[in-house]
This record gives structure tokens, C-alpha cells and sequence, in this order.
């Protein structure tokens, strides 16, 4: 059996999630062959995704099509991308250099916002990006031991035509007072 093909990427997990507590919430779907959350190398804490790795590719279907709960965080699960077919991927080429809003958004919901001001909440990120069509989350991400934001967040919107509405905008705009740049969110 193709590992690659049972194989799931799990993004937004709560940084409670271990890897023990992963398997044991994607059992409930069928065998598990591997679960794990993965590690920041240097400090040891993790990176808030893992992957599962299913006895067969049609429990990895299920599972992509599902919407999941794990830890009280919503759990986005994709098919995992092996590195190097991701490499070609992730860097997107700029509006300046010609690329449509369809490549841009890469038929995505969901976008990184970077250069946010420490001020920026998520009630900031929705009532900004709302105007580009419905959000359906938005968050902004805060360092763990100093719980101070880290400058950086996604929003993920409803349709994936608010994305290229967002990018139509270019991928710099200003909120507070403040350039952002904005990116395709990539696994």
C-alpha cells in the first residue's frame, strides 16, 4: 500500500494536541498506521500540525472530506503533499510578475497575513478582510510564553472568489496605519 496515499496533513492544532492525542481522535475513523504532531527542532514546542498516516486511502478520503474538532480547535485536514512535489508550489510569482488572481489564490480559502501591528485582534482581521466576501475565521497568531501577538495571522474565508478579490487589491494593503503583506496560506 502507498504510504502517500493515507496520508493526512492536519493543520491548527492546538499546541495541547500530542501525538497520542491525534491518533486517538482519528481512530474514530479507521486504522491508524502513524499519527504526530510535529516539533519546532530548536525549542521543543510544537509547530500546530501534525499527520496521520491511515491503513487505507479511503479512510485518508473520509477524512479530508470532514470537518473536525480536536482539542476544541477546528482541524483543517488536506492531503499531505510530499516536499518535493510542495517546492514548485510555494513559491507563488508576484502580480508584478504577471501571475493571474487564479494563481495567486491557488483555488485556496485561506490566506497568511503578515506585518500585522501588535494591536491588530482578530475582530481587526475580519472587519478588514470582510469586505472582500464572508470570513469564516480569522486568527492571529501570539507567542506561547510571552502571549504577546507574533505579528502574523490567516484568515480563511467561505469562497474561494474572496481570495481573488483580496489579491485584485494587491498583496500589500494597510490596516492600522500599517503595511501588511498577504500570501496564499500553504500547508
Amino acid at each position: 500500500m502507498d504510504k502517500q496515499a493515507c496520508k493526512v496533513f492536519c493543520g491548527g492544532l492546538s499546541w495541547e494536541t500530542s501525538s497520542e492525542r491525534l491518533r486517538a481522535y482519528f481512530e474514530n475513523f479507521g486504522v491508524v498506521r502513524e499519527a504526530f504532531v510535529s516539533y519546532n527542532r530548536n525549542n521543543g514546542r510544537p509547530r500546530g500540525f501534525g499527520f496521520v498516516v491511515f491503513e487505507s486511502p479511503e479512510v485518508a478520503d473520509k477524512v479530508v472530506a470532514t470537518k473536525h474538532m480536536v482539542d476544541r480547535r477546528e482541524v483543517e485536514c488536506k492531503r499531505a503533499v510530499p516536499k518535493e512535489e510542495q517546492a514548485g508550489s510555494v513559491s507563488l510569482p508576484s502580480r508584478a510578475e504577471g501571475a493571474s488572481s487564479s494563481q495567486q489564490s491557488r483555488a485556496t480559502r485561506k490566506v497568511f497575513v503578515g506585518g500585522l501591528a501588535p494591536a491588530v485582534d482578530e475582530k481587526m482581521l475580519r472587519q478588514h478582510f470582510g469586505q472582500f466576501g464572508s470570513v469564516e475565521d480569522a486568527v492571529v497568531m501570539y507567542d506561547h510564553d510571552n502571549k504577546r501577538p507574533r505579528g502574523f495571522g490567516f484568515v480563511t474565508f467561505a469562497e474561494e472568489d474572496s481570495v481573488d478579490k483580496v489579491f485584485s487589491r494587491g498583496v500589500m494593503q494597510t490596516i492600522l496605519d500599517k503595511q501588511i503583506e498577504i500570501k496564499p496560506a500553504v500547508p
